[in-house]
């Protein structure tokens, strides 16, 4: 059994009536002799693998990359439980927030406004990007209570993953049992600001032959309203309401001639305000955006000889994108006359069909090929069909008109990809990667053609210590979003006779990366450290044309340096010291992304087990600064902030949770736009309750 779930079983007060239930005895034998979650040491921490780095579980001195794995036993540690919170104590990782939408950063890099898309995101290693713009979710519509960790690779991917591995991967492993029995837990909390309330749960049944999972998660909290900017206006405040919905159905063959083949459906749904603002100086507690992915699948993997495996899949992906805005900006809102647009709607909905199928070729740890092939093919649904998109004009009869029908075209992409792996008796072990994937993305109109390659060599001199050199690329092609959002925007400014010879044909963008890293890691003490350059080429971003949302290819290229350093040691019976650091800088004249230039945390985590095994952990995040685009030598004021969380067992089954962040409360923003103005998270609380059966 895993050792997440060999270490704790747990039951929410919502579902208390459950724990009655007998439960299944093979259960009790495995968890009766097991050390609680919260005991883990150092030394068994070490012990984790991770697979998102090369598709196989390896230990941190084995992995072809950099990767900084989130245990539940990490995220249960701090409180934390979405990607966007671990990305900001992840080291070469971020997050930021613009129009209400937290988005990933990455070695001094980051997405394009708030679509988020140069992540790949996997759940049980099915990509759940949403369909249409290739947004990756980081908030509670993916609650990671269900994970037993969470795989943070930074770099491009695209040899194993395909066009949307651009800056990095996120990959979630669920909790699953390895054992017959059963497994059900829960937590509930209430939090401030904005009265958020949070229920999660997890039940889990495995029988000599088959395996079942269900994950739910519910959160919903009001807008805190907070001032944007320093200028304290009644015009522009933070409308950051958030109601997300999380279920995930997976269903398994463990045994028999049907080992392998399973089944599952992975929903999220998020429906929040578009927080700071959306037209530059103006919010409105009516703009509203929400996004819903629907994801059944079908899969098979197995080892179905003793050097031959197959890791095959089928899935659907619908994805809805779905918002209204009240198009004003303060002066007109100010100056309004009675005309124009007053009210905005859109409903769209993309649908997605992927297979993808890989085999895997192995000769004990000697030698290894993994190679496959993928077909995705994705298109918006017709206006006629599903959604709309409508604007009320305030000086028209009828005020309610159609917008421009304008259909994305069909974006097909085809995949072949190989990789090549061998291991060396030199030392410890050298090991030796190399591979590439040919990706073609196709529309009515044009076509895409990239090979991306990957090569890398890993040096273990002992098993606790090894040296790494590894170069990558990736590509990401024009989705239905740019495609889409561009054919709007040249529609209406051919109906109101304006210039569309700026929007100009679109292109893959490419980057490409270089890195060095160094891996040490004993009983007691691991630390990794890692250099890295990276270049971005043709970067595919939003941007404002002749009053426009459009898309557009960077005429400039984006290249960062930087390092990136992970410590963690055992210093005394009970007592974890855990830090990390990262610096990037733009090289030459590059246009500077708006991110952290040093960002650095430190904290220190205390089992009390003299006083019934209270844990507290408190970290500290100071960010120096965050370079400001055109002026890649200045940099905007950072912050330091200090959270905290408090973890009480109450009763043998009945644990509270106390989590504050932002703790001195300190009132800091975010540059967007050059302009320090969004307002970073104020001080919060959470108290959770969670009731474990054992």
């Amino acid at each position: 059994m895993s050792r997440s779930l060999r270490c704790r079983l747990s039951l929410g007060p919502f579902v208390a009536a459950l724990a009655l239930a007998p439960r299944a005895e093979a259960m009790g034998n495995a968890t009766s002799d097991e050390t609680p979650l919260m005991d883990l040491t150092l030394e068994e921490l070490m012990t984790v693998r991770s697979s998102v780095a090369g598709k196989v579980p390896e230990k941190s001195a084995q992995v072809p990359g950099t990767v900084w794995v989130a245990t539940a036993e990490t995220m249960e540690r701090h409180g934390l439980y979405t990607v966007a919170d671990l990305a900001d104590i992840t080291p070469g990782y971020s997050s930021y927030t613009v129009f209400g939408e937290r988005v990933l950063s990455t070695r001094g890099q980051k997405a394009g406004s708030f679509n988020n898309n140069k992540h790949l995101l996997l759940v049980d290693g099915i990509p759940v990007n949403h369909a249409k713009g290739y947004k990756a979710s980081t908030e509670y519509e993916l609650p990671l209570f269900m994970a037993e960790q969470v795989e943070f690779l930074s770099g491009p991917s695209s040899a194993l993953y395909g066009t949307s591995a651009f800056l990095g991967v996120v990959s979630v492993v669920p909790k699953r049992l390895e054992l017959p029995g059963s497994l059900v837990e829960s937590r509930v909390g209430l939090g401030t600001p904005g009265f958020e309330r949070r229920a999660l749960a997890n039940l889990l049944h495995r029988d000599t032959s088959t395996s079942t999972s269900i994950n739910l998660g519910y959160t919903s909290r009001y807008a805190t309203a907070d001032a944007v900017g320093a200028e304290a206006s009644a015009l522009q405040r933070n409308w950051d309401d958030q109601d997300s919905i999380f279920l995930r159905l997976a269903h398994e063959s463990v045994s028999g001639a049907s080992e392998g083949l399973g089944a599952g459906l992975i929903y999220m749904d998020k429906t929040g305000g578009l927080g700071e603002f959306w037209t530059g100086d103006f919010s409105s507690e009516l703009n509203e955006l929400r996004w819903t992915t629907l994801v059944p699948y079908v899969r098979f993997q197995r080892d179905v000889s003793r050097v031959l495996g197959i890791n095959a899949y089928v899935k659907y992906n619908l994805s809805r994108e779905k918002g209204v805005t009240v198009p004003f900006d303060r002066a007109a809102y100010e100056d309004y006359d009675g005309t124009g647009p007053v009210f905005a709607s859109y409903d769209q909905f993309v649908n997605d069909v992927e297979a993808s199928v890989e085999l895997r070729v192995h000769r004990g740890r000697r030698f290894e090929l993994i190679t496959g092939y993928s077909f995705d093919t994705r298109a918006q649904s017709s206006p006629a069909d599903e959604g709309h998109s409508r604007v009320v004009e305030a000086d028209q009869v009828p005020p309610l008109t159609d917008d421009v029908d304008v259909e994305s075209p069909r974006v097909t992409t085809l995949s072949a990809y190989a990789q090549v792996r061998s291991r060396l008796p030199v030392f410890h072990e050298l090991s030796l990667i190399g591979g590439a994937r040919l990706d073609s993305s196709l529309t009515a109109d044009e076509q895409f053609i990239r090979l991306s390659p990957r090569v890398g060599i890993v040096q273990q001199f002992v098993e606790s210590f090894a040296l790494k050199a590894l170069y990558s690329t990736a590509l990401r092609a024009p989705g239905i979003k740019e495609y889409g959002l561009n054919e709007e925007a040249r529609a209406t400014l051919r109906s109101t006779g304006g210039d569309v010879d700026g929007i100009r044909t679109l292109g893959a963008e490419t980057t490409e990366s270089f890195e060095l890293a160094a891996v040490y890691s004993s009983e007691r003490i691991r630390f990794e450290a890692s250099g890295f350059s990276s270049n971005t080429s043709d970067a595919l971003n939003g941007v404002r044309y002749e009053g426009q949302n459009i898309f557009a290819n960077g005429s400039e290229a984006v290249q960062t340096v930087g390092l990136t350093l992970d410590a963690s040691a055992s210093v005394a019976p009970g007592l974890e010291l855990l830090s990390n650091y990262a610096y990037s800088t733009p090289v030459d004249d590059s246009i500077a992304d708006e991110v952290p230039e040093h960002d650095f945390h430190a904290g220190a985590s205390y089992l009390a087990s003299w006083a019934a095994n209270v844990r507290a952990t408190v970290w500290v995040r100071w960010v120096s600064g965050y370079y400001l685009p055109d002026k890649s030598m200045d940099t905007s004021p950072g912050f330091a902030r200090i959270d905290a969380n408090l973890l009480v067992p109450a009763t043998e089954r009945l644990r509270v949770e106390l989590l504050g962040r932002n703790l001195l409360g300190s009132t800091e923003y975010y540059p967007f736009g050059g302009v320090r103005q969004v307002p970073l998270p104020q001080r919060t609380l959470m108290l959770s309750l969670v009731y474990h059966s054992q």
